[in-house]
């Protein structure tokens, strides 16, 4: 997909000078001194190199908020646009001063009505707008409709929650999987009953009956004599006739004020042929809206495009096959599974569910994005900041001049940053893996599992994929330093060893090599001159023990990182727990309670998701990434942790003041006052770290 959005993001590569405390002394006449110390700037989260575009829930500016799998946006009378947002379980609401803020839903999967994050959804779909503001809301999955007020507050509507089909009260009525809702004239509420393949109506009166359809099929007529396929949108025309988006049998309905359907649009053949209505094909056609001239817009979900239907011939308005996310005109925009259309003024208001994007597109058919993040675009591309692009980061490791170097493992490469955010290819060709040594350029790697550098400046790389050690030095020779290349656990000297299933490492002082072989559930130490031995652990068995030396049991453990001291901390990643061995071999626990949870606390009172990566800081605190809470913790030397970056409950990546949001991060390393972290296909900064 081309890149449309991420160009905001530009100068947020560029390094602000990091405010360093000073010291001034000024002697007095007949007094003592005056000492005045410059406060350290506030921490702050930025773009280093790539970008962090694509689906997540973060609240915030428009242009770094992100969606999940937006169904259906519905604008009030000021121009605030609602989302249903039904992948995260949230009501969104992008404001006119260009801020995504959540209204209601928690996110967890559930039925709650309350206010705010007290309610909980199990998978919006289809808004409405009534008279007094309120935001009607069709929980697909949970066979109800809700009703939100302006001040967030969430009460049921209609529907038991239990699937099927039952006119009678609101409160005792069943729908299946409604999609899509409206209101008609005389302000009765009416459904697009997708599971039952009716239009239902809820009454001013609270009773719910049905209004047209009865069994799946593709039959005009009147009422209970017509049939429907999974109809999934709905819009008023000026008159108050109700067209209808068919899905399942690609056509456009309407429902004259009688309760007569008739076909509008399309054979019922899957397709995309444009032609006299009758004649053109649709494929899953799920939004439908129409202006006040009598045009008729369809959200062609299955085609990426928006189809016009207009004195009585359909054509392709805007997109088409292939996806994408383009904006621009009618001729360059792109579409990805568009699902719902309505109004917002004269522009036509899309949710681009496959994006995660909602987008206008003017009355001349040129579209823009209202709010989301754009999928940041994938490739080997070298440059500056956030032109240059990657595939799939993992590890990151700095030198002691300021140089990051970064796993880019979807590439097969490790690719250097300079302090400018330089980017270039350090070693390796793109789409070229392998194991092969030599010069950096024509080596080959393959899947980059940990980074570290030594005080003279050569880089370590933990190959998983050929499960040996590569070293890197400053002038870019690449060679193995240590591993035979079979899958096997072998304590030895150099090439005569062997690892099983590398996942992290780190560089210790006096320039020795930890590595943890995951697989084996042991941790390896490689010294300089290249003799391996285990340090923790033993080969094949699995267990939360602390205890010296081969003793200790691990599970799985990933990430590695050495203080100042030379104690070694693990992220024991089958265990979600961060470990410590000192200098003498000793294994303890340091923070986590060996379940998954995402509790700071002191010690065994806090708790991790998957964990993966770490570093430590000046300070002695140890960071880590805790995968799928999409934070970094903080533990400090006594082993109390708390969240450093990141917020729970939300994903995606959001710049500015801390915490901010991020997505799952997988690398960690710290220069001075900056944390770099690897994320996805980009690589983001932490300036001033506290």
């Amino acid at each position: 997909m081309t890149q449309t959005k991420m160009g905001h993001m530009a100068c947020g590569w560029i390094l602000a000078a990091v405010a360093m405390a000073t010291l001034a002394a000024c002697g007095g006449g007949g007094g003592g001194d005056d000492t005045t110390v410059t406060p350290q700037a506030a921490p702050t989260l930025a773009v280093f190199a790539g970008g962090f575009g694509g689906t997540g829930n973060a609240d915030g500016p428009v242009a770094y908020a992100s969606f999940t799998t937006p169904r259906s946006a519905v604008a009030d009378a000021q121009g605030n646009v609602y989302v249903a947002d039904g992948g995260a379980r949230m009501l969104r609401k992008i404001t006119t001063d260009g801020r995504v803020v959540t209204v209601a839903g928690s996110g967890a999967y559930g039925y709650q009505d309350g206010q705010g994050a007290e309610a909980q959804f199990k998978g919006l779909s289809g808004l409405a707008m009534d008279a007094s503001g309120n935001v009607l809301v069709a929980d697909e999955q949970d066979h109800r409709i809700r009703k939100v007020t302006p001040e967030g507050v969430v009460t049921t509507l209609a529907g038991t929650g239990a699937l099927g089909l039952a006119n009678g009260p609101a409160n005792q009525a069943k729908f299946a999987n409604p999609t899509a809702l409206v209101l008609d004239a005389q302000g009765n509420v009416l459904v697009a009953d997708a599971g039952n393949h009716q239009i239902r109506m809820i009454g001013i009166n609270g009773y719910v009956s049905t209004w047209v359809g009865s069994t799946v099929g593709r039959k005009d007529g009147a009422g209970g004599t017509a049939m429907f396929n999974g109809p999934s949108g709905l819009a008023k025309d000026g008159v108050g006739n109700i067209y209808v988006a068919d899905c399942g049998n690609h056509s456009v309905r309407v429902v004259n004020t009688a309760g007569v359907v008739s076909t509008a649009a399309g054979t019922g053949a899957q397709g995309l042929v444009n032609a006299a209505a009758t004649s053109a094909t649709f494929n899953c056609p799920q939004g439908v809206a129409i202006d006040a001239s009598g045009q008729v817009f369809v959200a062609d979900y299955g085609n990426h495009a928006l189809r016009r239907l207009y004195n009585g011939n359909v054509t392709t308005w805007v997109g088409g096959p292939p996806a994408g996310d383009d904006d621009g005109t009618q001729a360059t925009a792109r579409f990805w599974g568009p699902r719902s259309l309505g109004w917002r003024g004269d522009q036509l208001l899309v949710a681009d569910q496959g994006n995660g994007l909602i987008r206008l597109v003017s009355p001349g058919g040129v579209t823009t994005t209202l709010a989301g993040s754009h999928l940041t675009p994938t490739g080997a591309s070298d440059g500056v900041g956030s032109a240059a692009t990657f595939v799939g980061l993992t590890a990151v490791a700095v030198d002691a001049q300021g140089h990051v170097y970064v796993g880019d493992a979807g590439n097969c490469l490790i690719r250097k940053i300079t302090p400018r955010a330089e980017v270039s290819t350090w070693v390796g060709a793109a789409g070229s893996c392998g194991s092969v040594n030599g010069w950096r350029t024509t080596a080959r790697i393959g899947y980059v599992a940990g980074l570290g550098v030594d005080s003279l400046g050569n880089l370590y790389v933990a190959d998983a994929n050929a499960s040996v050690i590569r070293k890197v030095t400053p002038e870019g020779m690449v060679s193995v330093f240590a591993g035979s290349g079979q899958v096997a656990v072998k304590d030895g000297q150099g090439t005569a060893a062997s690892f099983g299933g590398l996942s992290g490492l780190a560089v210790d002082r006096d320039n020795n090599v930890y590595v943890s072989d995951g697989s084996n559930h042991v941790i390896r130490k490689v010294t300089p001159a290249g003799l391996v031995s285990t340090l923790a652990g033993t080969a094949g068995q699995a267990g939360l023990v602390n205890d010296v030396g081969s003793a200790a049991r691990f599970k799985s453990p990933v990430g590695l990182a050495v203080d100042a001291q030379g104690q070694v901390y693990v992220a024991d990643g089958g265990n979600f727990v961060v470990r410590k061995i000192t200098s003498a071999g000793a294994v303890s626990t340091l923070a986590g309670k060996g379940s998954m949870g995402s509790a700071d606390g002191a010690g065994d009172v806090a708790t991790f998701g998957y964990l993966q990566a770490l570093t430590t800081d000046a300070h002695g605190n140890v960071l880590v990434t805790d995968l799928n809470n999409a934070l970094v913790r903080k533990v400090s030397p006594d082993g109390t942790v708390s969240t450093l970056l990141g917020t729970r409950g939300r994903a995606g990546f959001v710049p500015g003041a801390l915490p901010g949001v991020i997505r799952a991060a997988s690398g960690l390393a710290v220069h001075g006052s900056t944390l770099y972290v690897t994320m996805g296909r980009g690589v983001a900064m932490v300036q001033n770290l506290p």
